[in-house]
C-alpha cells in the first residue's frame, strides 16, 4: 500500500523499537507489582497447583501428562510446561508454598510479552489503516496507545494476577504473533494467491492432516491415548499440515504463511481461543488487505486458509474434549434453555465493551442467573441493543469498512465464550475480554491517530487525553490487582458487590474456614466459624451442592471443639453432612478423594478408626501424592495400635509434604514408641526445622535426647 507519510528518522525508529516496548514493559510491572506478593487461591489454583504433583518435572511422565490431560476442562499443554519451569526454579513445597511468588513473576513476564506482542501487532494494522510508514510517529503513537490500553486495562487483572489464567497470557502472545504474521503475508501475497491445482492439494493435505489426528489420538478416556498408527500417525499428520501449507501459500510468501500456522498453533496449545484465528484472517483480506474484493476472491481466500481451519479444528476437539470430562457444570437445554443461552450471549456482546469503557464493579464470579427473561431490560435490552450495533456496522460496511470489519471481529473473537457451549457458573469473566477487544481497541486508537497527526493544540490534547485515559486505567488495575492477594480479600470483596450470590457465599465462606485454622485466638475462629456456616446455609437454600455441605461439615467439626456446650450436636451433624457430600458428590462423577478424606477425619473426631482406615485407604489410592492423605490414614494407624503400618503411612507423607511439621511429628511419636529414639530424634530435629515454634515437636525432642 502507499505510504502517505515521510520516513521515519533514526531516533523516531530507536523510539518505536526500544523506548515503547521499555515504557510497556514498565507499565505493566509497576500496575501489576501487587500480584508479586499474592498466594496461591483455592480458586483453581489448588487443583492446578498446589496439590497437583503431575507437571513438576520434565521426566517423560511429567511430559506424557502435560500433552494428554484436560484436568479442570483445559486442554493446554503449553500452559504446563510454564509451569514447569516455575516449579524447576522455585519448587513448589507444601505446606507455606513460598514459591507463589515465582508463578506470579512469570505472569507478569507472560502478560508484558502479550503486551509487546500486541504494540507489534498494532503498528502493522494501523499502520495498513491509516496507510502510512509502520514507524511514523502517529502510527507509534497510536499502537503505543493500544498496547498500553491493553496492558493496564483492570480487565486484564484477573488473567495477570490469578496464576490459574496463565493460559490467556501464553495464547493471548502468540495470537497476537499470528496476527502479525498474516499481515505481514498478506502484505506479500498482494492479491495472488496460489495455483488453483495448488490450493485443491493443499485442502485435501490439510483434511488429511485432521483425519489422521481424528483416528491416531483416542479421545475416549480422561486422559488422551494413542490408537491405529499412534504417533508415527500424527507425524504424517503434521507432515501433510506442512505440506498442505506449503501449497496453499501464494508464491514468494510461503514464509510468513508458515509463521502464522507455527504462531496459531503455539497459540492452541496453550488455549483453544487461537481456532477465531482463521475468521479474523479471512476478515484482515477483506478489510485492512483488500484481498477480497467478490464472490470469488472470497472463496480463495477461505480455500488458501484450509490448512490453518482444520489444524483449528483439531484443537477444537481437544477442547471439547476436556470440557466433556466435566460434563457436571455444563447445564444441558432443559436447565439453560436455548432461549437463555442467547440472552446470555446478547448481555456478553455488549457488557464486555461497555467494562472497556467503564470498568468499575469488576468482580471474580458474575454468577448466571437460574433465569435469563428477554422481557427484562438487562437480557432483553442487551440482545436488542447487541443486534442493533451488528445491523449499524453492517449498513455502514461500504462506508466505514474498518468500522464493520472490527466489530464483526470482535464478534468472532468473543464468540466462544459468549454462552451457547456454557461451561462453570458464570455469567460472563473480565478473562474473557482478554484478547477480544483488540479490534475495537484498534478503532479508538485509529480515531486518536487522526487527531495526533494534525499537530498544535490539536496533537497535544490528544496526548493529555490518552495519558489521562491511560492512568485512569493503571490506577483501577493497581487497585484492583491488590483485590487477588487473597482468599478472604478476594470474596469480601466480590461479597461486598455481590451479597446475594450463591457461589460468592460459598467461597467466602471457604475463606473463612481457612482463615480460622490460622487464626490464634479461639473467640477469632469460633466466630468466623459461625460466619461461614450462617453464608453456606443461606446459599444452600438456592444452590446445593457437594462442596456445600462438605464445607458445612468442616465448620461443625470446627465448632465441636469451639462450642463446648453444644459438641455432641456439632459432631453429629459433621458426620451426617461429610456422609452426604461423599453421597453428592459420587452421584454427579465429582472426584470424592477429598470428600471422603473430611469424612474421615471426622471419623477420627469420633474415635471410629477402622471405619476413618477405610476412608483414608480410599483417598491415598485415588491420590497416591497427596500428602495429607497419608497423613492422616497414618494417625488413624496410631490410634488402631499398628504402628508398622502408621510408620509406613507417615514416612511416606513426610515425603510428599518435604517442608511440613506435622508429619515429622507423628512419625517421631511413632517411632518413639517403637523404640526407636534415634530415627524419632531424627524426625523432632527435621519438623523443628520447618515449624521452630511447635511445642509439641521440642518436647519429643526433649523426650528422645
Amino acid at each position: 500500500m502507499a505510504s502517505e507519510s515521510r520516513e521515519p528518522t533514526t531516533s523516531a525508529r530507536v523510539f518505536a523499537l526500544l523506548g515503547v516496548p521499555l515504557l510497556v514493559v514498565v507499565a505493566v510491572f509497576v500496575v501489576f507489582a501487587p500480584a508479586l506478593d499474592a498466594g496461591f487461591l483455592h480458586w483453581d489454583d489448588d487443583t492446578t497447583i498446589t496439590q497437583n504433583p503431575a507437571f513438576r518435572g520434565f521426566a517423560r511422565e511429567n511430559l506424557a501428562w502435560m500433552f494428554s490431560t484436560g484436568l479442570m476442562g483445559h486442554y493446554q499443554p503449553f500452559a504446563w510446561l510454564s509451569f514447569a519451569l516455575d516449579h524447576a526454579l522455585d519448587p513448589l513445597l507444601a505446606p507455606d508454598f513460598l514459591a507463589a511468588r515465582q508463578f506470579h513473576r512469570t505472569n507478569l513476564i507472560g502478560h508484558a510479552a502479550c503486551a509487546l506482542a500486541v504494540y507489534w501487532a498494532s503498528l502493522e494494522v494501523l499502520a495498513l489503516a491509516l496507510a502510512r510508514r509502520r514507524f511514523d510517529p502517529t502510527i507509534v503513537f497510536a499502537a503505543a496507545f493500544a498496547a498500553l490500553f491493553f496492558a493496564v486495562h483492570p480487565l486484564r487483572v484477573e488473567s495477570v494476577a490469578w496464576v490459574t489464567e496463565r493460559r490467556d497470557l501464553i495464547s493471548g502472545t502468540f495470537f497476537a504473533l499470528a496476527l502479525v504474521a498474516w499481515v505481514r503475508y498478506g502484505r506479500a501475497a498482494g492479491e495472488r494467491v496460489a495455483a488453483q491445482p495448488l490450493l485443491m492439494r493443499g485442502g485435501f493435505a490439510a483434511i488429511g492432516a485432521f483425519l489422521l489426528f481424528w483416528f491416531c489420538v483416542d479421545r475416549s478416556g480422561n486422559e488422551l491415548a494413542w490408537r491405529g498408527a499412534g504417533a508415527w500417525g500424527l507425524a504424517a499428520a503434521g507432515l501433510l499440515l506442512f505440506l498442505g501449507a506449503l501449497a496453499s501459500a501464494a508464491p514468494g510468501a510461503r514464509g510468513a504463511y508458515l509463521a502464522t500456522l507455527a504462531c496459531m498453533l503455539a497459540s492452541l496449545g496453550a488455549k483453544a481461543w487461537g481456532m477465531v484465528l482463521p475468521v479474523l484472517f479471512v476478515l484482515l483480506d477483506l478489510g485492512l488487505l483488500a484481498r477480497v474484493t467478490d464472490a470469488r476472491t472470497l472463496r480463495e481466500s477461505v480455500r488458501e486458509k484450509l490448512p490453518l481451519i482444520f489444524a483449528a479444528l483439531g484443537f477444537a476437539q481437544l477442547a471439547s474434549w476436556a470440557q466433556g470430562l466435566h460434563a457436571y457444570t455444563q447445564p444441558d437445554l432443559a436447565a439453560h434453555t436455548l432461549q437463555e443461552r442467547i440472552a446470555q450471549a446478547g448481555f456478553g456482546i455488549v457488557h464486555y465493551p461497555w467494562k472497556t469503557l467503564w470498568p468499575s464493579g469488576l468482580i471474580p464470579l458474575v454468577e448466571l442467573p437460574h433465569h435469563l427473561p428477554l422481557a427484562s431490560l438487562r437480557f432483553g435490552g442487551s440482545l436488542a441493543l447487541a443486534g442493533l450495533l451488528t445491523l449499524g456496522a453492517l449498513a455502514v460496511f461500504g462506508r466505514a469498512r474498518n468500522v464493520s470489519i472490527a466489530w464483526l471481529a470482535y464478534l468472532a473473537t468473543i464468540a466462544p465464550v459468549l454462552g451457547f457451549l456454557q461451561s462453570g457458573p458464570q455469567l460472563v469473566a473480565d478473562r474473557y475480554a482478554y484478547l477480544a477487544l483488540l479490534p475495537l481497541t484498534w478503532l479508538v486508537a485509529g480515531l486518536l491517530a487522526r487527531g495526533f497527526a494534525r499537530g498544535g493544540a490539536v496533537r497535544a490534547s490528544v496526548v493529555v487525553l490518552a495519558l489521562a485515559w491511560l492512568g485512569t486505567l493503571g490506577f483501577r488495575a493497581e487497585r484492583q490487582t491488590r483485590v487477588w492477594h487473597d482468599d478472604l480479600t478476594l470474596w469480601s470483596h466480590a461479597y461486598a458487590l455481590n451479597p446475594d450470590g450463591p457461589e460468592v457465599q460459598k467461597q467466602l465462606a471457604f475463606a473463612y474456614i481457612q482463615e480460622a485454622r490460622v487464626a490464634p485466638e479461639p473467640k477469632r475462629r469460633y466466630d468466623l466459624n459461625v460466619g461461614a456456616r450462617e453464608l453456606l446455609e443461606r446459599a444452600a437454600t438456592v444452590k446445593p451442592d457437594a462442596r456445600l455441605w462438605g464445607n458445612l461439615s468442616l465448620v461443625h467439626r470446627a465448632l465441636a471443639v469451639l462450642d463446648p456446650n453444644a459438641s455432641d450436636e456439632h459432631a453429629e451433624l459433621a458426620l451426617a453432612l461429610a456422609r452426604r457430600a461423599v453421597d453428592e458428590a459420587t452421584k454427579i462423577g465429582f472426584d470424592v478423594a477429598d470428600y471422603r478424606s473430611n469424612l474421615g477425619a471426622v471419623l477420627v473426631d469420633q474415635r471410629r478408626f477402622e471405619e476413618a482406615v477405610v476412608e483414608f485407604e480410599a483417598v491415598t489410592r485415588a491420590k497416591p501424592t497427596f500428602g495429607y492423605g497419608w497423613m492422616n490414614l497414618g494417625i488413624a494407624f496410631v490410634n488402631l495400635g499398628r504402628l508398622e503400618e502408621a510408620e509406613l503411612a507417615l514416612r511416606r507423607a513426610a515425603e510428599l509434604l518435604p517442608r511440613a511439621g506435622e508429619p515429622r511429628l507423628h512419625l517421631g511419636g511413632v517411632l518413639e514408641a517403637r523404640g526407636d529414639r534415634a530415627g524419632a530424634r531424627a524426625a523432632y530435629t527435621e519438623g523443628l526445622q520447618f515449624a521452630p515454634d511447635d511445642p509439641a515437636l521440642r518436647a519429643g525432642l526433649e523426650r528422645v535426647r
